[in-house]
């Protein structure tokens, strides 16, 4: 079955969900916590706690998937890094609603890069939360 078949079912599968896989009001902390921001501990750290606020289901389903996800960047045969991840995904990952064509070209690029942060960084943000959850 080709890649692209199965990336296709999983998107419209993550896309006929109720809520996105990110929740809708995460989307601002998330944002305003990736905004400018370098990679250092202290962005992970505050995503680590905005995303423990995620049920545990969509935490665990999130974190399974971006666990596949960082084994396709890291292989060389499927020419997707995590930019390239980043901007087919995000869309399906947050669902963003743009009120505007202004909103939705300033937006996308935060969400993508939102994403990108998230994909690379997914191993340090769940692994806390993962274990504080089966201490439970």
């Amino acid at each position: 079955m080709p890649v692209h078949v199965v990336a296709t079912a999983v998107k419209t599968f993550f896309g006929c969900l109720a809520e996105p896989l990110i929740p809708l009001d995460l989307h601002e902390d998330i944002l305003v916590t990736v905004d400018g921001a370098d990679q250092n501990l202290d962005v992970i750290e505050r995503l680590r706690s905005v995303m423990g606020r995620m049920t545990p289901v969509n935490r665990e389903v999130l974190l399974f998937f971006t666990s596949h996800l960082q084994k396709v960047a890291s292989s060389p045969s499927t020419a997707m890094d995590y930019h390239n991840l980043s901007k087919v995904l995000f869309p399906t990952l947050f669902r963003p609603q743009f009120n505007d064509f202004i909103e939705m070209s300033t937006g996308t690029a935060k969400f993508q890069r939102a994403a990108e942060v998230i994909l690379q960084n997914a191993h340090d943000i769940f692994q806390a939360n993962q274990a504080d959850a089966n201490r439970v």
